[in-house]
């Protein structure tokens, strides 16, 4: 039977279904990530506009739920949260595709977490009022992600423990037989990240030809503590776009 809930969500990614409907992968305040037809959704005339539902779109929206079917139906969506360039600025919205595919990798539990919606809306809020410096906003972004995934690397530093080890999480002696240590300068922005705000980031630099591996390290991080993280098809975009 489907009981009918009121909830905030956030679009992760949404692909055709059939010739005029979509499936689209919203995580939300109550329900956890859920799937939802929307029927109709690319045709002229329809309650609900195709633009809705692009990555990292936000809304409050009426379901029907019903725990027995994989996927669920949007009675009505109530109000949205109107970006100002998060779809309209290039640099953004690759930052924004690049956010919703990693996410796709990442939630996969049907259950409420607020403190983890919370982060992701002021996070993309943030993204969107900001008028400084943006180039390193997904770092920051995967970094404090994954607090609320479970695996916030230990990042206190210890005599004699100097490197960063992406498997334990921690900071050890340098092992040089070991694929899984960071160097001295690596390690020191994996710490330099973690004592860091988002409002921090208009102070924050990495020279240019470091960003990329910086990027492609945390990326490993995420590989190694989250079984089926999948390649990053957006990856290559993104590292152009920013390097």
């Amino acid at each position: 039977m489907s009981v009918s809930v009121k909830t905030e969500g956030i679009v992760l990614h949404s692909f055709k279904y059939g010739d005029t409907s979509i499936i689209s992968r919203i995580y939300t305040k109550e329900l956890g990530l859920q799937s939802y037809l929307v029927a109709g959704v690319r045709k002229r005339k329809t309650s609900f506009k195709y633009g809705l539902f692009q990555p990292l779109s936000m809304f409050e929206m009426i379901v029907y739920h019903n725990k027995k079917h994989g996927l669920q139906r949007i009675k009505e969506i109530s109000s949205v949260k109107q970006y100002k360039n998060v779809h309209s600025d290039i640099r953004k919205t690759t930052i924004a595709i690049f956010i919703s595919e990693v996410l796709v990798n990442c939630l996969k539990e049907e259950e409420s977490n607020h403190r983890l919606f919370d982060f992701l809306k002021n996070s993309f809020l943030f993204l969107d009022n900001a008028t400084g410096k943006i180039a390193h906003f997904h770092l920051l972004f995967l970094f404090r992600l994954t607090r609320y995934l479970g695996f916030y690397p230990n990042l206190k530093k210890d005599v004699g423990k100097p490197v960063f080890n992406l498997k334990e999480g921690v900071y050890q002696e340098f092992q040089k037989d070991s694929p899984y240590f960071l160097d001295l300068q690596f390690s020191e922005f994996f710490n330099k990240l973690s004592n860091m705000e988002y409002k921090d980031l208009s102070d924050f630099s990495i020279p240019l030809q470091l960003r990329k591996p910086l990027l492609e390290k945390i990326i490993a991080y995420y590989k190694l503590h989250m079984e089926g993280f999948r390649d990053l098809k957006s990856l290559p975009v993104l590292e152009e776009l920013f390097n």
